[in-house]
């Protein structure tokens, strides 16, 4: 968990239950309530044979999802109601959905998590070499202890926006929709702190601003008229023909001149 001004701001909840309850739901409201950020793991698959669904008639008829799976965990399944609950899935090595999480439609974002590495406090390392939701909620809870200590004067809701906005899969805003792979995509810690984004208070990030038109070239400097181009013009063609009679009459002086001095000739 990350503080902020001596305030719980961060609560990272790497367990779930089957079923809400009225304390459960109190529980989270009260921290909520006093500014702090809930982040949930979605849930685990125990074995391939767990049920699909809590309730195996609930199965909806999309196909594009295993057997209608949608299954709701908690406190994750709150993020449905309460906007400063963040519920979070995990891929596999591949960076597809990994069949070792429940698909959820409460899902927000995901994080890959095998091969992930923890810290002790002696510096000593632990490599993560499975799929977890478990781990995957620890992961972002310290992606938003760094969103926190970025933009200080963000609310939650402004926090979350920043990660949701920025994760890979989404497309206008924290408010778009989701699917049970993924939720709103993977999430992308670098643009998350990075992105120009100014979300409301309450979260919401609208499209992004429209490019300034851009600056037309200036034009090339034009010409000036060019009064003499036809005086030289004339010129050109005058000292052409000039220039052609003069060789023309040093060419016939010679013949002309023996013509004159030939003998008989007075």
């Amino acid at each position: 968990m990350g503080r902020s001004e001596g305030q719980i701001s961060i609560v990272t909840i790497a367990l779930t239950v089957d079923k809400s309850t009225p304390r459960l739901r109190a529980a989270i409201k009260a921290v909520t309530d006093k500014g702090a950020i809930v982040v949930a793991s979605s849930g685990n698959r125990v074995s391939e044979t767990q049920p699909q669904s809590d309730d195996d008639s609930a199965a909806d008829d999309d196909t594009d999802y295993e057997y209608g799976e949608d299954v709701t965990k908690y406190p994750a399944g709150y993020t449905t109601s309460n906007d400063r609950v963040v519920s979070v899935g995990t891929t596999d090595p591949e960076g597809q959905a990994t069949p070792s999480g429940l698909l959820s439609s409460t899902i927000d974002v995901v994080v890959p998590t095998y091969g992930a590495v923890s810290y002790a406090i002696n510096r000593s390392t632990c490599s993560f070499y499975a799929a977890s939701t478990s781990v995957a909620a620890a992961e972002v809870s310290g992606i938003l202890a760094l969103l926190r200590a970025a933009f200080p004067k963000d609310r939650p809701e402004q926090l979350i926006a920043r990660l949701e906005v920025t994760a890979t899969g989404e497309s206008a805003s924290a408010g778009g929709a989701v699917d049970k792979y993924r939720g709103r995509g993977i999430v992308q810690p670098v643009e998350a702190l990075t992105r120009p984004l100014r979300p409301s208070i309450t979260g919401r990030v609208g499209p992004p601003a429209q490019r300034p038109p851009e600056v037309a070239p200036a034009a090339l400097p034009q010409a000036e008229p060019d009064v003499l181009r036809s005086t030289r013009r004339n010129a050109v063609w005058w000292g052409l023909f000039g220039g052609g009679a003069l060789v023309v009459a040093l060419l016939l002086r010679p013949v002309l001149s023996r013509r004159r001095t030939a003998p008989g000739r007075r």
